[in-house]
Formats: structure tokens, sequence, C-alpha cells
């Protein structure tokens, strides 16, 4: 661990792929190559003789929103345990090679938030270094959207996207970079009653066709980039690769009616799988859609962004080289297969770790409008963890101190709880300290009422009622078997 910085980082971002020069690529394909990984607190520099590990990971969704992630274990990180603020911030991370001159050139994946939850950072004996889970900032919009909900009498007014995102720029202290104008997409505020600020991006991604992360302080839009990259099977360790894909109808749902843009010029090959991508629960969308609206500019977005030459077919891949670190999401390249075909790849999904060495792995099943995996944590100074986790099975909250832990987890047709207590308070019923009161109601056929329970059955033709049931102020219950009926005699 050094104060100062031991090398700058020579190079720079364009909208998708990383800048990096020849010498940088060449390098990363030597096979003597030296790799150098650096991160930064303040004026603190951890280097790679501090690093035991670092992988950095990217999930994109597309269309939708990208976040980075990354786990490192430290050495001589044990004051990054306890501080807080500015000082819990990997201000840069970045991973390079030496060049022949000695000089390092990298790629800087930017800054990260470090978790505050207490299984975040975690000490290793044997390694005598500390992990670390951190987040790129778009982290911060992992939390419920502040909106305008009108009256119930009143008829809600629409507000337009652009207004909606500029609140949200505003509110996070970020600039916006290569969005369309969005004031022609009116939206009803009250549609993001609930939502997060990440699911209103996504939102918006999906009306632009694109992808929105955050470099920085800054929200950037952009859209598949088709570069000329090629991955050579001398630069892999493994690849296994589906059948290609071509996307040539996309279908965007509305609640009533359906909306769907075709470009029948597509190009298709033999042997080719096409397929529709869906766009659902969107309220910008739906809105349209119901007002007849946005049509054409909508159908420009998904021509431009996928429903044309270059961009429309990919194949789905698994893909391990030993790094192309400059590849970044919405980057399209190729990969040469096995039998000499060229693959087309979609850098959605990727991880890149540094060991010793590095290697990096690439992922991708298939487009999807629906968000990848992520989770959100809010700390307390009281120790409490307060986590939203939203997976692709549902939805699930937990709130934790040290290791009492209580959980709610949450599919389309199963809630279920876990917790030391569970609770339920309501006007006619409650669980509390492991008793069911009720005012009235029914249990497994057992009708409640204040002062019994009872159930009527028949047995033959002659109907019983049976009853559990205690005097006022005594703690002794009574069963009873009452004969309510019986058959008329002949």
């Amino acid at each position: 661990m050094t104060p100062y910085p031991l090398w700058p980082c020579r190079s720079v971002r364009s909208d998708t792929v990383f800048t990096v020069t020849n010498e940088f690529k060449t390098a990363m394909k030597e096979s003597g190559r030296i790799i150098e990984a650096q991160l930064t607190v303040g004026d603190t520099v951890f280097t790679t003789d501090d690093i035991v590990s670092l992988t950095v990971t990217g999930n994109a969704a597309f269309p939708g929103t990208a976040m980075r992630s990354i786990n490192v274990s430290l050495k001589n990180a044990e004051a990054l345990t306890i501080a807080v603020g500015n000082n819990r911030v990997f201000d840069s991370v970045k991973v390079g090679v030496q060049l022949p001159d000695g000089t390092v050139e990298c790629v800087d994946y930017g800054k990260f938030y470090i978790a505050t939850d207490d299984n975040s950072t975690k000490y290793n004996e044997d390694t005598q270094a500390y992990t670390f889970t951190a987040y790129d900032g778009l982290i911060k919009a992992m939390v419920a959207m502040t909106v305008q909900v009108p009256d119930e009498e009143k008829t809600e007014t629409p507000t337009t996207v652009q207004a909606l995102l500029n609140a949200v720029v505003e509110r996070f202290g970020w600039t916006a970079q290569n969005f369309p104008s969005l004031t022609a997409y009116p939206v009803l505020e009250s549609a993001y009653s609930g939502a997060t600020y990440r699911d209103f991006l996504d939102d918006i991604a999906e009306v632009l066709c694109g992808i929105i992360r955050l470099d920085g302080s800054t929200l950037v839009f952009s859209r598949l980039n088709k570069t000329d990259e090629n991955i050579s099977l001398e630069e892999m360790s493994a690849l296994s690769t589906g059948e290609l894909v071509a996307i040539n109808t996309v279908v965007l749902q509305g609640e009533d009616q359906n909306y769907s843009i075709t470009n029948e010029t597509l190009p298709l090959s033999s042997g080719m799988k096409t397929v529709e991508l869906t766009i659902e629960n969107n309220p910008i969308l739906q809105y349209a859609i119901a007002k007849n609206a946005n049509k054409q500019a909508l159908t420009d977005n998904y021509t431009v962004g996928i429903l044309s030459a270059g961009s429309y077919a990919y194949n789905a891949v698994n893909l391990e080289t030993f790094g192309v670190p400059w590849m970044d999401f919405g980057d399209v390249c190729t990969a040469e297969g096995k039998d000499g075909s060229a693959k087309t790849v979609w850098v959605l999904n990727y991880t890149v770790t540094v060991d010793g060495g590095l290697k990096e792995s690439i992922q991708l099943d298939a487009p999807t409008s629906q968000q990848p995996e992520y989770s959100y944590t809010e700390p307390s100074a009281a120790g409490i963890k307060s986590e939203i986790n939203k997976l692709a099975s549902g939805l699930q909250l937990k709130v934790s101190k040290g290791d009492v832990v209580s959980e709610i987890n949450q599919s389309p047709d199963t809630i279920s709880l876990s917790a030391s207590r569970i609770e339920i308070l309501s006007d006619d019923f409650t669980l509390q300290n492991g008793k069911i009161n009720a005012k009235a109601g029914e249990i497994a056929g057992f009708t409640i009422n204040d002062t019994a329970l009872t159930k009527t059955f028949t047995i033959g033709d002659i109907d019983y009622t049976v009853a559990i049931s205690s005097q006022s102020g005594s703690s002794t219950l009574r069963l009873s078997l009452i004969h309510i009926s019986e058959p008329t005699r002949p």
C-alpha cells in the first residue's frame, strides 16, 4: 500500500468500448505479460502486491440498465473495515498490462461504493486479507422513487419522461450523456409509485432500445456497438456457442393492445432461428400505445437499436478468454469457432479476474428486457441492515442485525416468511407471541367468534356441532358436542 499513485491510466473511454492502444492489445496477448491492478481510496493506493484477487463483474439487460460490481481481497486493508463516508469508496479500479517500455496502460472501471452490510467484509486467516464487495454508482438508484400521487377524486395530469429524468439526474448529482430528447413521451408519475429509480431508467432504456449505465457521475445512454474486434482461438481457453438467432420482430406490450415492429428486409440465412423480443410492464410504452402516440418514434428507435443489419443476430455464448478487458456493455464482436466460423457475441454479462494473471469470461443466453439479478443494502448506524434483492424468481426482503435475520420471499404465486418471531396484526385477526386471536373468521372449518371455536358436521342424517369454549375469566376450556337435529321418524 502506498500513499500516492504508482502509474497513470493511459486509456480513455468512448461511448461503449474502452479505447486502448494497439500496444496494449499486443501486450495482453503475450505469454509472458505482466498484469497490474490498482485500487485507490482517497490518497491511499492498493497495488498488485496488496491484491490477492480482484473480480470485476458486469451485468446488463438489453434493453435495460447495466451495473458493475467488484469483489476484491486486499492485504493491509484493515482501516477500510472501519472507515465511513468517502473513505468507503474505491475512487478508481484499474486493470492494466506492462508495455515493452516499462510503462503500464490500463482500463479504469471507475468508482465503486463499498457495501456496508455485515457480510460484505470478511477476513481470511490464510491469506491475511480482507474481502470487500462494492458496486458502481447505479446502486444509489435502487431505492424507491419519490413521486406525486394525486387524490382519488382528481384526474392526474401526465408529466414527461424528460422531466422525470431531469429530476432523477439532479437528485443524484449526475449529468446525462447521449440521451435523445424524451419530451415527446408523456407518462403518469403515479405509475412509478413503489418502483425504484433504476426501474424507471430500465423503462427509458426500453423506450430508446439501448443500454443505460453510469460512468463516474455521468449517466450514459448507448446502443449496440458493432466493433471490428475478433477473439481468436489462441486468445480463448474455452468456448461454447448455441445456434445463430435473429430478432426480426419486437412486441411492445400495452395494457389492452400490443404494438409490433418488424423489419422484413433483414437477411435471414439458412438455418437461422428467428425470435420475437417482447417488452412488457413498461408504463411509458403502455401510455403511448393506449394514446396511439409516438409509434413512429418507437419504430425508429427499435429499427436503429436492433432491427438493422449488424445488430439483429447473435449467438448464445459462454466464452473464456485470457483477457479482452477493453470490451464493454453493448459491444458486438466475433469469436472464432473451432470450425473456423465467426460467432457473433454481444457483450452484456462478463467477469474480469486478476489473481496473479488475468482471465475473462463473457456470457450471453438471450437478450431480454428482464433485469438481471441485483440487490441493494441500506445500512444504519445501529448495525441493522435492510436488504432488497431483485431475483429472477421474484423479490426478497431481508432485515438483519448480526446473526438475527428476518426474511420475506415473494414470487408470483407464493409469499414465505422466516423470522424468530412472526406477528400479524389486523382489526379482526392477530398472530402474536405464538397465539392466534380472532374476532371472527374460520380456521380449518372451525368458525371463530369471541367465545368459542365451533364446527358443524353430519353423521348419517343427524347434524352435530362441536364447540370449544370457556367462560369469561376462566382458564378452563369446555368441549361440547351438541345434537342439533335428527331425522324425522316415520
